[in-house]
């Protein structure tokens, strides 16, 4: 042990720097004579020589070089190389030695003409700057190493993302390989053989297998074992197959040139003469060819040679092969022929690292071999590294994602728990080993930095897997997602199987490969996966899908896995968040936050937020933004047990109520979101909690947020639905005596200043709390006191109707009989509201008093030229986009006539039904002009009021008054026939009709016209 420390030292000392270093000083002194003759007869000139251009150009370089020697080393802490270091020292040295030393030289120093100072000062200042700087840096950072002063790169390890290294130490062996370690070391330490021995260490791909050849190397080398020779060949890094066999042996000569140059010259002779002696053979009579078996090569004599040389230095020499499964079928073929034949020397240990599986697929899909058991015959012992327990695999990731900087995000690691949990989390089905669990922890992170908090987390982590395995299936998804997906209200759904057209459909036979992959496997039932149109695209028997994509046999199942449990009915949309909403997949799939997306820590702060005033802000914000949609979105998908939480949501609720109209927002949507959070917030599983009824019931009767209008409205919602929502469990008393409160405060702040003719606000509350206890008379008399103070235009026409096919015809509103007990007493309360009603009023009042002629049964014509409101609501009825545009009443004409000589109307009536009597009128009056089929298309309606009778003639509007003039006389005609007066009290026709003067038909009786319009 100390014969190897002693050679460990002189080695240290003894390298070729410091061997090189001791040559060129050794020969400084050693040729001092030539050199100071070199310096007289080449470096020297005359005493007065002087050049103040060459001067400035010196100055300045001398300037600029230490100017740019410190910013270097300053900035980037530049350390200069061996060579550089070697010119600047030796530089330094000979102006030193020169000009301080050999003092006793013939030799006059030259300076410039500015400052008076020497030449070689100007090169002597920054070579010594750098150097003193450069020793100031090493100091530095040798007191750093030992003091540790600061956190560099190479000392900081909070790394953001994982590496994939190799273990180096047993406290970072999570896997609890130590054992295998110990075992392969035993071997490596202990065997001997004649020739070599081949150990394949086998395990699927990223389990561990480079980690075990790490630590098994680093152990070996610190028992400090002097008799054996270690090489880590990495086959993978070579840039060409063929030279695969030339690097090895490249690798090996320079281990052995340690120890026998020689053997270091015949191994690299060796490398060239087998590639003459097997250059174009078929691949298995090279392996059926040892290289010891042919006598008569030169290669054959020199492996001869190398095996004697390699026991006379007495070396074990093991040879580490790790990354097999990365190579392609030709570059594993050379591996092979490495192992088998042209490094089979005496006392070599090969150890493979592989995946056997990847390794035999690959040597037969290349059509290498044709035997899964060609690969036995290399090795004697194969070391099997089993498939790694998901436990440890879900703990690595958890404990990886909760240490790092992603722990520092708002409810990271409820959102991760939740979702980490969640039974259709597929991280079972995805990751394998510790390269896919660090690859994920890492994808996770880089991801959910600006993605993951807007997604549901159990579908950021399904989709991730999913991405990570298919990529190719990523951009055709992203390209033609409706081949796969179905959009319904907002949300994808994976496409179903469509159903059979018919009886004679043929039925698709699913051949054996099918049937293997839905129902054979035991232990999981994926015959769900047969309703979806995807599978028939996957399955063995349909190559068009999997062969563009290039998908295995085996994640054919993995991918229609995936896909349902992302779209399809297995995973049920719970949140805002779920992958299935369309903004949400379609983020993830441009890897992308949209702008106007309504973020969820926007979300957090509003529903957080304590102050009411910054509250408002947020949502004013939020509108701006065109956001509130997705707020009312992610309030439907919202559930908490924080009670601050939800009464802040009811807070928000209330506001936007508040703001519905000039948010433009639906008044149902927003009453049906107040009662679910309600609802939650007050009923507990414990039972009711009063204390948050109480809270509700202050914010309802005495809160700011909402206005006395507001309030009410939603009192009344509560009414109208009091069997569902329970009243919110308040007294329904306290309701009563504040609703009626607030119904009396609501018509006080409408005094004098009216609502809009289509607002029926005071209507709608009316009738949701007439229902209330003894409510319906108090708020009667209410609206009642109320317009005996008021304007009662707007109570005209908001009680004024047309029928639906008509925008010409009125009659009073049916909801009038609420209010006043019926038409009659509401037409009474009109006629004694005031002495001298305007003209507006007017003409309700005339409108009212035909209407009451027909026992206000019939819908009068009528046109407003005085009430600027009613002629508004016309308009406003005529663009309701509900309401019927045809206006049957529009080209009409209606004549009422008055009478108090009974049967007189009948009887123009049977003359209008019978022809035999229009011919005797005729004949006796043949001035009358109108036809018969004119009076048929003539609507003729006969009304008894007050021991008067009324005759409601309406005609189409073309006729005009001739009509009107025909039917007058013909009226004068019958009184004529009937009573034989004989007078002229009839004409002027025209005028009579306008003027609406009585005409006498004798001392008893006379008619009138009441009314033309329009």
């Amino acid at each position: 042990m100390k014969f190897l420390n002693l050679k460990n030292t002189v080695g240290n000392i003894f390298t070729k720097k410091n061997v090189l270093l001791f040559v060129v000083v050794f020969s400084f002194f050693y040729f001092q004579t030539e050199i100071i003759y070199s310096i007289n007869k080449h470096l020297t000139t005359d005493a007065d020589f002087s050049n103040s251009i060459l001067d400035l150009g010196i100055i300045s370089v001398s300037v600029l070089i230490t100017f740019y020697l410190l910013y270097k080393m300053a900035s980037y802490s530049y350390q200069p190389s061996f060579n550089q270091k070697v010119v600047i020292g030796m530089t330094v040295f000979l102006i030193l030695y020169y000009k301080l030393i050999n003092i006793e030289l013939p030799w006059t120093n030259l300076s410039d003409s500015f400052f008076n100072i020497e030449y070689n000062t100007y090169v002597l200042v920054p070579l010594i700057v750098a150097l003193m700087f450069f020793v100031i840096i090493k100091f530095y950072k040798k007191l750093d190493t030992v003091f540790s002063l600061k956190n560099d790169l190479t000392k900081n390890n909070s790394n953001v993302y994982l590496n994939d290294d190799p273990i180096l130490n047993e406290d970072e062996d999570i896997l609890n390989y130590q054992p295998k370690i110990d075992s392969l070391k035993s071997i490596l330490l202990n065997e001997t053989y004649k020739k070599s021995i081949s150990i394949g260490l086998v395990g699927p791909w990223g389990n561990g297998k480079s980690s075990v050849i790490h630590m098994t190397q680093l152990q070996i080398e610190n028992q400090t074992k002097d008799d054996i020779l270690m090489i880590h060949f990495l086959p993978y890094l070579n840039h060409k197959e063929d030279d695969i066999i030339n690097e090895f042996f490249i690798s090996l000569s320079k281990q052995l040139s340690k120890y026998s140059g020689k053997l270091s010259s015949q191994i690299l002779d060796y490398s060239k003469k087998l590639t003459e002696v097997y250059k174009g053979g078929n691949v298995f009579d090279f392996f059926d060819k040892h290289v010891s078996n042919i006598n008569s090569t030169p290669a054959k004599e020199l492996y001869d040679d190398i095996n004697t040389r390699l026991q006379e230095i007495d070396k074990k020499i093991i040879i580490f092969v790790d990354d097999l499964d990365r190579l392609s079928g030709k570059e594993i073929i050379q591996v092979l022929k490495l192992i088998r034949n042209t490094a089979n020397f005496t006392n070599t240990i090969f150890v493979v690292a592989m995946d056997k599986d990847y390794v035999i697929n690959r040597l037969k899909s290349e059509n290498n071999i044709s035997s899964t058991r060609f690969v036995d015959k290399f090795f004697q012992l194969e070391i099997y590294l089993p498939e790694i327990d998901k436990t440890i695999l879900r703990n690595f990731v958890s404990k990886s994602l909760k240490d790092s900087i992603l722990n520092n995000s708002s409810d990271f690691e409820i959102n991760f728990s939740r979702g980490f949990n969640h039974k259709g989390n597929l991280f079972d089905d995805f990751i394998k080993n510790l390269r896919d669990s660090k690859r994920l922890v890492n994808q996770i992170i880089f991801d959910y930095t600006f993605l993951g908090e807007e997604i549901n987390f159990k579908d950021f982590l399904n989709f991730t897997y999913f991405k990570l395995k298919f990529p190719k299936f990523m951009e055709l998804l992203s390209h033609n997602k409706l081949d796969f997906l179905i959009l319904k209200n907002g949300e994808y759904g994976l496409k179903p199987k469509p159903e059979p057209e018919g009886e004679n459909t043929p039925v698709i036979q699913s051949n054996y490969r099918d049937l293997f992959i839905f129902n054979s496997i035991k232990s999981n039932d994926y015959s769900y996966l047969k309703k979806y149109a995807v599978t028939d695209l996957l399955l063995p028997s349909s190559d068009c899908l999997r062969n563009v994509l290039n998908i295995d046999c085996d994640d054919v199942l993995l991918l229609s896995k995936s896909l349902a449990h992302l779209f399809g009915e297995e995973n049920k949309v719970e949140d805002f968040n779920s992958i299935k909403k369309e903004n949400n997949f379609n983020m993830l799939m441009q890897q992308r936050v949209f702008k106007e997306l309504f973020l969820e820590n926007e979300f957090q702060q509003l529903i957080k937020e304590e102050d009411e005033e910054k509250r408002h802000n947020i949502i004013e914000s939020l509108y701006s933004q065109n956001k509130l949609i997705q707020l009312f979105s992610r309030l439907d998908y919202f559930s908490s047990n924080d009670e601050k939480l939800m009464s802040n949501i009811i807070l928000i609720i209330f506001k936007l109520y508040e703001k519905r109209r000039e948010y433009e927002v639906q008044e149902q949507q927003l009453l049906n979101k107040m009662g679910v959070f309600v609802d939650r917030y007050i009923d507990k599983d414990e039972g009711i909690n009063q204390e948050n009824v109480d809270w509700v019931q202050k914010q309802l009767f005495k809160g700011s947020i909402l206005s006395s209008e507001n309030k009410l409205s939603i009192i009344c919602e509560l009414f109208d639905s009091k069997i569902d929502n329970k009243l919110w469990h308040i007294k329904e008393d306290e309701l009563t005596n504040k609703a009626l409160l607030l119904f009396k405060g609501f018509l006080e702040s409408k005094k004098d200043k009216l609502w809009a003719v289509n607002d029926y606000s005071i209507y709608k509350y009316y009738h949701s709390l007439k229902f209330m206890r003894e409510l319906k008379e108090k708020l009667n008399k209410e609206i009642k006191d109320f317009w005996r103070g008021n304007n009662i235009e707007l109570l005209c026409v908001q009680s004024t109707d047309s029928p639906g096919f008509s925008l010409s015809s009125f009659k009073i509103s049916d909801g009038v009989k609420d209010v006043f007990g019926s038409r009659s007493q509401f037409h009474e309360f009109i006629l004694k509201h005031s002495e001298n009603p305007s003209d507006a009023v007017k003409e309700f009042i005339d409108l009212y008093n035909l209407h009451e002629i027909t026992g206000y049964s019939l819908p009068v014509i009528y046109q407003f030229s005085s009430s600027k409101l009613m002629i508004k609501k016309i308009e406003v009825n005529g663009a309701n986009q509900k309401r019927s545009k045809y206006d049957e009443d529009a080209n009409r004409l209606q004549i009422v006539f008055e009478t108090n000589l009974e049967g007189l109307f009948l009887t123009l009536i049977d003359i209008r039904r019978q022809k035999g009597i229009y011919d005797l009128v005729k004949e006796q009056y043949p001035k009358i002009k109108i036809l018969p089929d004119e009076l048929e298309a003539s609507q003729f309606l006969t009304f008894s009021f007050r021991k008067k009778t009324y005759l409601f003639v309406s005609y189409d509007k073309k006729h005009r008054t001739s009509h009107a003039i025909e039917i007058l006389k013909t009226l004068e005609a019958i009184t004529n026939v009937m009573y034989h007066p004989k007078n002229n009290n009839f004409e002027p026709y025209k005028t009579k009709l306008s003027s609406k003067e009585n005409i006498i038909v004798d001392q008893d009786h006379y008619m009138k016209v009441l009314s033309i319009q329009p």
